[in-house]
């Protein structure tokens, strides 16, 4: 079902942006802009069991971490862009069951990536001063890369590291995860403003929502030999960032005609 939602958005925002190009002398002048980014900053995780008998079992924790990253946003028209994304991000989950005697701290890592579509609207500020406000939505793609935590069950708690695709052992350190869904889908959705620090610079900041659609796994997809414990995974996660970036508009273009001049010049 995820997975066809996300097609269709993909399917929706094509037009749009095709759409949106201008006549064909300036369709060639615009495709050769390209604006590349670096991001970072904070972000909150939560846990999010869509059962509502798992959701009295379980009590859940919002959790702090972190995203960086890179992209590439192609203008098009009318204020809209097509931006890809492809980043780190670290965020966990906290889970307290058995009567909130037990608790599972757990800190995830995850390749990110994104395709977003982006409209850009300039806003008056006062007199002489501009900037521009923008809205962006579209598919998100996690891929689980690992992770590890803590439990605490009534005593010391005990570290664990997160092992993919193996029976479950006797160690006591090891959180043993199978059948689980390493690629995980979603959808983002921010708002932010833009400011420009010189012609072909500048910088960003945007609140991004991340609803996450995949479950991580199923009631039993992880277990520690630790007291019988087992992690209902049956569960997805939704994510709220704060995201400040720095852009380098680059134009094709503008290179070419330097390269000719040079050339012309040489001839004389």
């Amino acid at each position: 079902m995820t997975q066809r939602f996300v097609a269709s958005l993909l399917f929706v925002s094509f037009p749009l942006l095709t759409g949106a190009q201008p006549k064909e002398k300036e369709k060639i002048q615009g495709a050769q802009k390209y604006v590349f980014g670096i991001h970072g900053g904070p972000l909150s995780a939560f846990t999010h069991y869509r059962d509502a008998d798992f959701r009295k079992l379980y009590d859940t924790r919002g959790t702090a971490g972190f995203s960086i990253g890179g992209s590439i946003n192609f203008p098009t028209k009318n204020g809209l862009s097509f931006q890809t994304e492809l980043g780190y991000a670290q965020a966990g989950r906290t889970v307290l069951s058995n009567e909130t005697t037990w608790k599972n701290k757990a800190t995830y890592r995850f390749a990110d990536m994104g395709m977003l579509l982006r409209k850009s609207i300039q806003v008056n500020i006062k007199k002489n001063v501009v900037t521009n406000i923008f809205f962006s939505i579209g598919p998100n793609i996690k891929y689980w890369l690992g992770g590890n935590g803590t439990i605490e069950a009534m005593g010391p708690s005990q570290s664990y590291k997160i092992v993919f695709n193996h029976p479950p052992g006797p160690e006591y350190d090891r959180m043993y995860m199978n059948d689980v869904n390493r690629w995980l889908f979603g959808i983002d959705a921010g708002v932010g403003f833009e400011g420009w620090t010189f012609p072909n610079q500048k910088v960003t900041v945007e609140l991004r929502y991340t609803h996450g659609q995949t479950y991580f796994g199923g009631k039993n997809s992880a277990a520690i030999n630790l007291l019988g414990f087992q992690d209902n995974l049956q569960t997805n996660m939704r994510f709220l960032s704060i995201r400040a970036s720095y852009h380098l508009e680059m134009d094709n273009s503008k290179r070419k005609m330097g390269r000719n001049s040079r050339k012309a010049k040489r001839r004389k």
